[in-house]
């Protein structure tokens, strides 16, 4: 099978690196273009090494120093780290303000519903995901900060009764399966009829539709909706 060379989250040079950026994964579609300009401003960096893997898999590395995949141990400590400001700012409190030399707010995103272009299951708003028949990939909250947000979502939407339906009864019956990296499994499954529905941020739908998939969004309206903001943080230098 093909895919099974391919390491999408992880690219460019991973033996010794002059800079290595842990880039939370719901950005990775502009990654190729910010290493690009990136190169174009300091051609002094020649051997950039890059993981686009969910945040909190990125944190846990951070923490622990190393990324296991299968045989393979990745030890490269992160120069650069990118990810949702909650996830950031617990990181430098839980370190006493010793973690990060710096942080950056790089952008915002608004949560929306991805689902096929022709919409087959006729999903409308947030609280459908309940409904039994409607399949749901579902942002794993362990580890992606966007699930804890569809959680919140979901709570003020219908109560406990909805985010327990969702996220325990339908994923004991399997119709919520919770994603291990969400936004490249949602569309994925989506495309090949697994899934009906999946919690994502906006530019993971219009990433879709500019790659000329039949993917389209269902919009989480105000009050409900969620706006994240991401931030760039510098590692303190540790000699």
């Amino acid at each position: 099978m093909p895919e099974l060379d391919i390491a999408l989250g992880l690219l460019g040079d991973v033996a010794d690196p002059q800079l290595v950026v842990f880039y939370g994964g719901k950005q990775f579609m502009a990654v190729p273009d910010l290493l690009r300009a990136f190169r174009a401003a300091h051609p002094c960096y020649e051997r950039i090494f890059v993981e686009t893997l969910p945040p909190g898999v990125l944190g846990d590395q951070i923490e622990q120093s190393a990324l296991v995949v299968g045989n393979l141990r990745i030890a490269h400590r992160a120069d650069v780290f990118v990810a949702g400001r909650s996830r950031i700012e617990r990181m430098q409190r839980e370190a006493a303000g010793r973690r990060f030399a710096a942080t950056r707010a790089i952008n915002r995103n608004r949560l929306t519903l991805m689902v096929r272009e022709d919409n087959p299951a006729g999903l409308r708003a947030i609280e459908d995901l309940g409904q039994p028949h409607l399949r749901v990939a579902m942002p794993n909250p362990a580890w992606e900060g966007i699930g804890r947000q569809v959680e919140e979502v979901l709570r003020q939407a219908g109560g406990g009764a909805l985010h327990r339906r969702v996220m325990r009864e339908k994923a004991a019956d399997g119709s919520t399966v919770l994603t291990d990296i969400h936004h490249r499994q949602t569309p994925m499954r989506l495309l090949r009829g697994q899934s009906d529905v999946g919690p994502v941020w906006e530019t993971e739908v219009l990433h879709q539709r500019r790659l000329g998939q039949p993917i389209t969004g269902v919009e989480i309206p105000e009050p409900l909706n969620r706006t994240g903001t991401t931030l760039a943080a510098a590692l303190v230098v540790r000699l």
